[in-house]
């Protein structure tokens, strides 16, 4: 009878061993940062948390927020564009947006260590630019999590943050030469607009393309039919991409299309944005010029691949 009595205490031992293992291995699951995705229907209440502080602060992330909100009601099987939390709070507004290669951040909290543990979760293989960084505390974050990560950064820009109200972009007023015609670029003019580009990464084209279908843009072109200019609404809500062909530089023109495209942004009822490097002189005086005011300061930092990675199609 001992003996058994013995034997069945052994079992309940082990038992009770294995239930304290499961326990605490769960304790360590449930105790794990995770990175989830915010739903879809979520991403409003969460652009609505950034109306604050503008223009100096939080209108970049409202705006980029606002874009992609956008581009999935447009095309609501949008592929590789997240959203994602840490453990799946974002009531401090801490996100991080990941689309294709680049990756857009911000956090409304003092602390920017919910947002290092949120940048440990992700994967760098493919190489990332970190895009929009609107705080010297949160470049510090991407920069410790460069480190930390091991990742080589390939560039780095340090970019102003130009602002126009939409009751000024509203009331824009402009004369179109008559040897010149303004309209909406196609595809077959992206690609006359990436070969133009003397910087570009993995997958430019498909992005034009995607800004172009998805967001306004504003091509001038000559009688003849050839683009000499233009300039997209970008992923980020903002004006990008401004460029004149050399042949008609100082003829007013990349004013001209910069004051279309601010119009048709504003009669949609939005402000307008643009960012231009720190030391591009020309273009800075070019939004001063056409009604622009300087309201902040952005970074980018831009990292390389783990191994070769290319972007082949949107839609794969």
């Amino acid at each position: 009878m001992v003996h058994y009595i013995n034997v069945l205490v052994k079992i309940c031992l082990f038992l009770y061993l294995i239930l304290l293992t499961s326990a605490v291995n769960l304790l360590d699951y449930e105790m794990t940062d995770k990175l989830v995705e915010i739903d879809k229907n979520d991403w409003v209440e969460l652009r609505d948390l950034y109306r604050t502080a503008w223009p100096e602060r939080n209108i970049i992330s409202y705006y980029i927020l606002d874009n992609f909100i956008g581009w999935v009601k447009q095309e609501p099987n949008f592929k590789h564009l997240h959203v994602y939390s840490l453990n799946g709070d974002w009531s401090d507004g801490t996100f991080i947006v990941i689309h294709r290669n680049k990756m857009f951040i911000d956090t409304l909290s003092s602390s920017t260590e919910r947002m290092f543990k949120l940048l440990q979760l992700v994967d760098y293989r493919h190489g990332i630019s970190f895009s929009m960084i609107s705080s010297d505390s949160l470049r510090e974050v991407v920069l410790r999590t460069v480190d930390n990560e091991s990742l080589n950064i390939n560039k780095t820009a340090r970019w102003l943050s130009f602002y126009m109200p939409r009751e000024v972009a509203t009331n824009l007023d402009f004369h179109i030469p008559d040897d010149v015609t303004l309209r909406p670029l196609d595809d077959s003019d992206c690609e006359v607009v990436n070969n133009a580009l003397t910087y570009k990464s993995n997958g430019t084209l498909q992005l034009l393309k995607i800004q172009r279908r998805l967001n306004p843009s504003v091509g001038m072109f000559t009688t003849e039919g050839k683009l000499i200019a233009w300039s997209f609404q970008t992923q980020t809500g903002s004006i990008g991409a401004l460029y004149v062909h050399p042949d008609y530089r100082r003829q007013g023109y990349g004013s001209l299309v910069v004051k279309a495209l601010s119009k048709i942004i504003g009669e949609r009822g939005d402000h307008v944005l643009a960012f231009v490097e720190e030391l591009n002189m020309p273009a800075r005086k070019l939004f001063e010029k056409c009604g622009f005011t300087i309201v902040g300061t952005i970074h980018r930092i831009v990292t390389s691949p783990i191994f070769p990675f290319e972007w082949i199609d949107v839609f794969d």
